[in-house]
């Protein structure tokens, strides 16, 4: 979802108005990148499977953009598409991040969850527009998380520790 406005600086357009319409568009969604490395006591990610937890699913929309979020029957699990070499990705509604949103990495018989809102930087929530990359380092006992995040331009990201 984008949605894109002009206003010719505040005069407005009419029909006989020959010039073009400058849009910029702006997305709506928010984009997660997960790249995942194997740690101390994992040998590999052969089998890996990526599952996010308590996301938004629902939403309306209207001309002035994301109108409302609603998960009439809760925030669901999302799985990320494989983007190859242990890269997961994911386009969400926006969300607050709070206690039920997770990311659990499960590889080699065992399941690892990192808590989102466990993260160095701060962050408190994922904002349509922006692109948060984390590189995810999944070690025997913990996942090692650093991360960043973009406005589909350069913004600075976070880490994170799943027990």
């Amino acid at each position: 979802l984008m949605i894109a406005s002009a206003n010719n600086s505040g005069a407005g357009y009419s029909k006989t108005n020959l010039d073009p319409v400058n849009l910029k568009f702006y997305h709506q969604l928010v984009k997660l990148v997960f790249n995942v490395t194997a740690g101390d006591g994992v040998a590999n990610l052969t089998g890996l499977t990526v599952s996010m937890k308590g996301m938004n699913t629902t939403a309306s929309y209207d001309l002035t953009g994301i109108a409302g979020i609603t998960n009439p029957a809760g925030p669901q699990a999302i799985v990320p598409f494989s983007a190859g070499n242990n890269t997961y990705e994911a386009i969400l509604l926006p969300v607050s991040l709070g206690a039920n949103e997770t990311i659990e990495f499960t590889v080699g018989g065992n399941t690892y969850v990192w808590l989102m809102k466990d993260n160095s930087t701060g962050i408190n929530a994922l904002e349509g527009g922006k692109k948060v990359s984390f590189d995810i380092t999944l070690a025997k006992n913990k996942v090692q998380v650093t991360g960043t995040i973009e406005t589909w331009m350069p913004i600075n990201g976070g880490t994170g520790i799943a027990d």
